[in-house]
């Protein structure tokens, strides 16, 4: 019970849509908070062509140790069915640790 509400709800998984509505304002949020520089500058001195924009984006959250924003990006690049960003969601939790 919450809230004084006496009945009883199942909890129901939220959308697709609506997990990440929610990662995009986690990660606007740990980005007002960092102290890195600009994401773009690094990513554009990676050279490796095979590596898609936001995979760049990532590796460079990372390499500044913005470990939390990097979270919240793997976070919802796995939620729309990005598996590639696995990896990049356990480095930013080894970073927190």
């Amino acid at each position: 019970k919450m809230d004084g509400i006496d009945e009883v709800q199942t909890w129901t998984r939220p959308s697709v849509t609506k997990r990440e509505e929610f990662l995009d304002q986690m990660v606007d949020l740990a980005s007002r908070v960092s102290h890195t520089t600009n994401i773009s500058s690094h990513a554009n001195e990676l050279t490796n062509d095979s590596i898609n924009e936001e995979e760049q984006d990532l590796i460079a959250l990372i390499n500044q140790g913005n470990y939390s924003e990097a979270f919240f990006v793997a976070r919802r690049l796995l939620a729309i069915g990005n598996d590639w960003a696995l990896n990049y969601l356990e480095q930013a939790k080894a970073g927190l640790e």
